[in-house]
């Protein structure tokens, strides 16, 4: 909010009420506004009024990529910019907590069970070249587009477990049958213990961060 002043406007939507019960709840800005609503439709918003969007972390669950970018450049005003951080399909089963879940996964009792590919997050997702794409479809200038690495930091395994249920928008895997998934999650924060250091449970991860802007014609 620091960017903005008293003077703009923020928006936040989140399709789950519960994540907007929270914000709500904890919003001490008269000029902030959380509401229910999803990136492919947002009527409540005039055409060209918007300086700046910013997807965080979400755009990679969303199926139709190309509505939610029409939509926003419907909204932005002319050179106005988008950011995106989202991970890469193609560092999934290399590196990362999805990574150590999916090994687990791929061993008894779970093969036979599970496909690792059916997890929510992965359906939608994209490479770094098929995001590159994308944009470009859209006509949507590339200001900057760049892989990041970041470090998150736990010191307990059911935490790790809490994180992702919770990032996961409560679809945290449900790609493996109910009756498993007690066990799994069992097996996998087990898994996670393996990586302990002197300073918790460290783990690396990539995000592509990209910076788009509309015509200003």
């Amino acid at each position: 909010m620091e960017y903005i002043g008293d003077t703009g406007r923020y928006i936040g939507i989140d399709p789950l009420s519960e994540r907007i019960a929270i914000a709500n709840a904890k919003n001490t800005h008269s000029n902030a506004d959380f509401k229910n609503g999803v990136a492919e439709q947002l009527d409540f918003v005039p055409s060209a009024s918007i300086d700046v969007v910013y997807l965080n972390w979400v755009f990679h669950w969303i199926a139709d990529k190309n509505s939610v970018l029409q939509e926003l450049e419907r909204i932005l005003k002319p050179g106005g910019k988008i950011g995106i951080t989202v991970p890469c399909k193609e560092l999934h089963g290399i590196i990362g907590l999805t990574s150590i879940a999916d090994r687990v996964l791929k061993r008894e009792p779970y093969h036979q069970f599970v496909r690792t590919e059916s997890s929510t997050q992965k359906q939608y997702n994209l490479t770094m070249t098929e995001w590159t794409f994308l944009f470009i479809e859209q006509a949507l200038k590339i200001e900057e587009i760049h892989l990041q690495v970041g470090q998150r930091t736990f010191q307990r395994s059911h935490e790790i477990t809490e994180f992702m249920a919770a990032s996961f928008f409560g679809n945290y895997l449900n790609h493996v049958p109910e009756s498993m998934r007690k066990q799994a999650i069992c097996d996998i924060e087990a898994e996670y213990e393996k990586y302990r250091t002197d300073f918790g449970l460290q783990f690396d991860y990539y995000l592509l961060y990209a910076v788009l802007s509309k015509s200003v014609s």
